[in-house]
């Protein structure tokens, strides 16, 4: 659709007063400004949208940990798969990943030792225990969330969205 100033418009007559001549074009004026501040606020989101979110799994088995990576890859999430959670210690630098994921089933504890680790390291960071309904996970200030490793892929992909968009509308608003 072409565009068109008001002046240039049909039923614009040009021999108005001048004062509502110039009402028309500022209102006219402003519509252009908050059509092109939409698009400016769409774009920026879309931008932000279309960046893939880190995951960080944290899993010793290593087998069921790269088959959740190529669940979340496919996806669209940037995923990376580790077993061993002393060398993400190690060398952790805050803001690197959206969201990292610890399994506990092998080793309850040491799972929970490591979110605390790594809250220490980064508070704000975002972490998530993934547990069976058979091991207990005592209460704890540390994971952010518990998601169930029983539900199966579909149901994993979706409790994962879920925590990143409420995290990404509280720190927005």
């Amino acid at each position: 659709m072409p565009s068109h100033s008001v002046s240039s418009l049909p039923f614009f007559p040009r021999t108005q007063e001048p004062e509502l001549r110039e009402f028309i074009i500022r209102v006219d004026q402003k519509s252009r400004y908050k059509r092109a501040l939409k698009r400016g606020i769409y774009s920026l989101m879309t931008q932000v949208a279309s960046r893939p979110k880190k995951v960080l799994l944290v899993d010793r088995d290593a087998r069921l940990g790269h088959v959740r990576c190529l669940v979340l890859q496919s996806q669209g999430y940037e995923a990376t798969c580790v077993t061993d959670a002393s060398t993400v210690l190690n060398s952790w630098t805050s803001k690197t990943f959206d969201l990292v994921l610890v399994d506990v089933q092998h080793n309850p504890d040491a799972a929970l030792d490591f979110c605390s680790d790594l809250k220490e390291k980064d508070v704000a960071q975002l972490v998530a225990l993934i547990s069976d309904h058979h091991v207990w996970v005592p209460p704890h200030p540390c994971p952010d969330e518990v998601i169930p490793r029983s539900e199966g892929p579909a149901a994993f992909v979706e409790k994962v969205r879920n925590l990143l968009e409420t995290r990404i509308a509280e720190s927005s608003g």
